[in-house]
């Protein structure tokens, strides 16, 4: 049986370098966070408080995505991704905010 508890919370944190910064405006434009990026984090810190709370064998994955990415986070800038785990009977879903340093970065509904 599944025990998704309604109203865990858990975060993770990603510094922002090369390897998650968008780079197609080259070496000397902007290199934040890309948007794909952050939604993969999302996804990752949804699927990490969800994880232990279900059955052996079984796991979450996305399927509906509706995020805002608010501000830009430059190389070098630690991001932490904030969720909560909401649910019904039928379905799961989260809420998810995005900061770096005090501000907003991003959100996910």
């Amino acid at each position: 049986m599944h025990h998704l508890s309604l109203g865990v919370k858990g975060e993770s944190q990603v510094l922002v370098t090369g390897e998650n910064a968008i780079g197609f405006l080259g070496p000397e434009g902007a290199r934040v966070l890309s948007t794909p990026h952050m939604i993969g984090y999302m996804e990752f810190t949804c699927r990490n408080i969800a994880l232990p709370l279900l059955e052996t064998g079984y796991d979450t994955v996305g399927a509906h995505v509706d995020v805002k990415h608010l501000a830009a986070a430059p190389l070098g800038v630690t991001v932490r991704f904030l969720a909560h785990l909401l649910h019904s009977a039928t379905q799961s879903g989260h809420n998810l905010l995005i900061t770096r340093g005090g501000g907003l970065l991003g959100v996910k509904t």
